[in-house]
């Protein structure tokens, strides 16, 4: 299991920081560029922590995409001296993907994404471990910075460590 963190000013990054650093697990965190400045000491913690961090980006072209990562880039750098690879294309179709790689980004494509579910914590970790049951291989999920996720991990982690299933740290070239 891959999992990453659209952090779009949700307000629940520490409490899922405290989730996933309680349970030793690392994740992927992907913020929109306006939203980095506000979260400088949660992108500290996350890089400290040794989970990775990359760009969640709105363009549908790719002239808007590369001034989005332009200005991404440059924040992460003067905040945490941080230069990322990873970045997930939120609007933006294939031929945005394919101009990105060339240029040497990794695109994240989730394969379960779980951002805007609204649901009670129980209700997603049972939707959750059902989808991961019925796959074979790694799954990719996305999930969001709400606070209610680090209720969903406060079920999820524990379950899928009782029924064996392992997380590992999505790295750019592996997705």
């Amino acid at each position: 299991m891959y999992f990453a963190f659209q952090c779009t000013g949700g307000g629940g990054v520490t409490q899922i920081l405290d989730q996933l650093d309680g349970a030793g697990v690392k994740a992927l965190f992907l913020f929109r560029p306006e939203e980095l400045e506000a979260n400088e000491e949660n992108l500290r913690r996350i890089v400290g922590s040794g989970h990775a961090v990359g760009l969640s980006v709105e363009g549908t072209t790719l002239s808007q995409v590369e001034e989005q990562l332009d200005q991404g880039e440059a924040l992460l750098d003067r905040l945490v001296r941080l230069k990322t690879h990873t970045v997930y294309l939120e609007k933006a179709g294939r031929d945005v993907s394919s101009a990105l790689s060339e240029e040497g980004w990794a695109c994240w494509s989730p394969q379960l994404d779980q951002t805007g579910d609204t649901r009670s914590a129980a209700t997603r970790s049972n939707a959750l471990m059902n989808n991961f049951d019925s796959r074979t291989g790694s799954v990719r999920v996305m999930l969001d910075d709400r606070p209610g996720t680090a209720d969903l991990l406060d079920r999820l982690l524990p379950r899928m460590e009782r029924e064996d299933y392992r997380t590992r740290l999505a790295l750019e070239t592996w997705f």
